[in-house]
């Protein structure tokens, strides 16, 4: 289940770069998970977990991959209730 939640995670965090939205110079992958945990969204994953995961596949990325996908992450990470948090990186 885990697996299956950061896979949709991934692949709505990749969408939202492909239409460049956000922009800013934070959301670290500990910072996303973190969040991620505080709104229960983890499901038996740890911060560690989901950190370890992000950062691979943020290593899987082009330079210019990874700099649309921080944007995105900015912008998602800069809402501050969960509902949008989840929407935002389109796991809701």
């Amino acid at each position: 289940m885990a697996r299956t939640l950061w896979k949709v995670m991934a692949a709505g965090m990749l969408a939202l770069c492909m239409t460049s939205c956000g922009s800013g110079g934070g959301g670290s992958g500990s910072d996303v998970c973190s969040k991620l945990q505080s709104c229960n969204f983890l499901a038996g994953t740890s911060v560690a977990q989901c950190t370890d995961s992000f950062n691979k596949e943020m290593a899987g990325l082009t330079s210019s991959e990874r700099a649309d996908m921080q944007k995105a992450l900015d912008q998602c990470m800069s809402l501050s209730d969960c509902a949008n948090f989840a929407s935002c990186l389109g796991i809701q």
